[in-house]
């Protein structure tokens, strides 16, 4: 008799997998706020690199679904991989540029107030 150690990663599986991973990357971009509002440029960009990847690689997989699909599904499921594009990659991205773009917007004000006006 063969013991089985571990169930197939199927579809379902692996979609909790994306959103587990989805998740980390969100609060990881979020947490990114903090050093974006001091400024600090370099640690923004390492914590929402997962943000980024997470993006990348769930566009690339909802890509490969729709391309691989033959054209009477696709008709069908256009609008359903829309809508799992907006949930498994639109919060990272938000996040991720919410946090990047505040770093950025900080710079600019402080390079054009001056050295003298931060009070950090």
């Amino acid at each position: 008799m063969h013991v089985m150690l571990a169930e197939s990663i199927d579809g379902g599986i692996f979609a909790l997998l994306v959103i587990l991973g989805e998740i980390a990357a969100t609060v990881l971009a979020l947490v990114a706020l903090i050093p974006a509002a001091r400024g600090n440029r370099a640690l923004v960009v390492v914590l929402i690199a997962p943000a980024i990847l997470m993006v990348i690689c769930a566009t690339c997989w909802l890509a490969q679904l729709y391309f691989a699909a033959d054209p009477q599904e696709r008709q069908e499921m256009g609008s359903d991989a829309l809508q799992m594009w907006l949930l498994f990659a639109l919060p990272p991205l938000l996040a991720g540029l919410t946090s990047f773009l505040t770093v950025c917007y900080r710079k600019k004000h402080q390079q054009s107030a001056g050295p003298e006006a931060d009070p950090a």
